[in-house]
C-alpha cells in the first residue's frame, strides 16, 4: 500500500510537472518516505486515499521548493550550437583573486614550515604584513623596535635562502 500511494503520487506530479530525469529517483524517495510516514503514525489504520493525498501533498511541497530552487541558480553546463550540454566557464574576478590569495598563503605557510619559523616570528612577520609598524609589533611582542627589526632582517634572510633552496613559488626578490 505505501509502494503503491508513492508511486500513485509520482505518476501524478509526472502527469502535471515536467521533471528532469535526475529528480526522478528523488522525487520517488520523498513520496515513500512521506507515504511510510503517514503509514507509520498511523500503526497502520489508514486508508489508501489518505495516503495518497499525504504522498501526493507532500510531493508537491518538494516540487515547488525544487522551482525556487532552480529559478535562482544559474546552472553550471548550458547547451551549445549542437544542443550538447557543455560546462559553462566562468571567470569572477573576486574568486579568482581569493584562489590566488589562498595559493600564496599555502606557499607562505609551505615557506613556514620549510624554514621553522617560530610561533614568535609568524606573529611578526603576520603583524607587518597587515600593516603594523615595527614600533607596533614591537609593543605587542614586549620587545623593542630596535629587535624587531634586527629579527625581521635575520627572517628575511633565512626565508629567503630556504626559497630560493627549496622553489617555493613565491617571487624572491634579491638581497638589498
Amino acid at each position: 500500500m505505501v509502494l503503491d500511494s508513492a508511486r500513485y503520487a509520482l505518476h501524478l506530479l509526472t502527469r502535471y510537472c515536467s521533471l528532469r530525469a535526475d529528480q526522478h529517483e528523488e522525487a520517488f524517495q520523498v513520496a515513500l518516505v512521506s507515504a511510510w510516514e503517514v503509514y507509520a503514525q498511523s500503526e497502520g489504520e489508514v486508508e489508501y486515499r489518505t495516503l495518497c493525498q499525504h504522498t501526493w501533498n507532500a510531493l508537491r511541497r518538494w516540487w515547488r521548493q525544487e522551482q525556487s530552487w532552480y529559478a535562482r541558480t544559474v546552472g553550471l553546463e548550458q547547451p551549445d550550437e549542437d544542443g550538447e550540454w557543455q560546462p559553462v566557464e566562468f571567470v569572477d574576478p573576486a574568486c579568482e583573486a581569493v584562489y590566488a590569495t589562498l595559493l600564496l598563503r599555502l606557499e607562505i605557510e609551505r615557506l613556514y614550515n620549510l624554514a621553522g619559523v617560530s610561533a614568535q616570528d609568524r606573529w611578526l612577520l603576520e603583524g607587518l604584513a597587515e600593516g603594523l609598524s615595527q614600533s607596533a609589533v614591537a609593543k605587542q611582542l614586549g620587545r623593542s623596535q630596535v629587535w624587531v627589526s634586527r629579527r625581521l632582517a635575520q627572517l628575511r634572510a633565512r626565508l629567503r635562502a630556504v626559497a630560493v633552496e627549496e622553489d617555493v613559488g613565491l617571487s624572491v626578490a634579491p638581497a638589498p
